[in-house]
């Protein structure tokens, strides 16, 4: 069970150790991953604006891989594995754990809500023996702020606020919808599935 931890409610923390799926072989052998050395942390986060940018601008200072969920028209998900900005490579839908367990990461962070990570994923996570932390206020100022204590990445936050503003600006309004600008059952709009990085470094002047 998901519970409320502190962080002045910005984040639910759930660590989950139960028995696990096991790893297949054959296309997961395929797989274009480093595993020299193990992977310390997955960000796991839908493939929308606010979402993706925080997950990329962790990655960009500290190296973890993302796996992105995008929804589809059809009801299905895309998934894609991003070792590095802009590389992504195209997961199945039904190897989500096997993927995860096969990667052997110390911990998964979820970024978001069920509108960003379906309920489903993060059930998953919680049947197998990946430990997992889920970061889902509906402020993503708050779940910056979260992410980047987890990280010890005390500025990005900061850096995160001038990521939306600048996004919003050239996209003539929000990127997406949240609880002050609308219902929070409205689910917010999919990007363009990775084939590019959503966000480059910023000139400090």
């Amino acid at each position: 069970m998901l519970t409320k931890r502190g962080l002045r409610g910005a984040f639910l923390v759930a660590v989950f150790a139960t028995s696990g799926m096991v790893a297949q072989a054959g296309w997961l052998d395929g797989i274009n991953v480093f595993r020299k050395n193990r992977v310390d942390t997955l960000l796991i986060t839908g493939n929308f604006g606010r979402s993706r940018v925080l997950a990329e601008l962790a990655q960009d200072k500290r190296k973890h891989p993302i796996l992105l969920i995008s929804p589809e028209a059809n009801g299905q998900d895309e998934l894609f594995f991003m070792p590095t900005r802009p590389e992504a490579e195209p997961l199945p839908q039904d190897k989500f754990i096997g993927f995860i367990e096969f990667l052997k990461p110390g911990r998964v962070i979820v970024l978001g809500d069920a509108n960003f990570v379906p309920t489903r994923y993060v059930e998953q996570l919680a049947r197998s023996n990946v430990s997992t932390i889920v970061i889902n206020s509906e402020d993503w100022a708050k779940n910056a702020e979260a992410l980047g204590r987890i990280l010890g990445y005390q500025g990005l936050a900061k850096l995160y606020a001038g990521y939306v503003t600048k996004l919003d600006m050239a996209q003539g309004g929000a990127i997406e919808s949240d609880a002050q600008a609308a219902p929070a059952t409205l689910p917010p709009a999919p990007m363009m599935a990775p084939g590019s990085m959503m966000v480059a470094p910023m000139v400090v002047e």
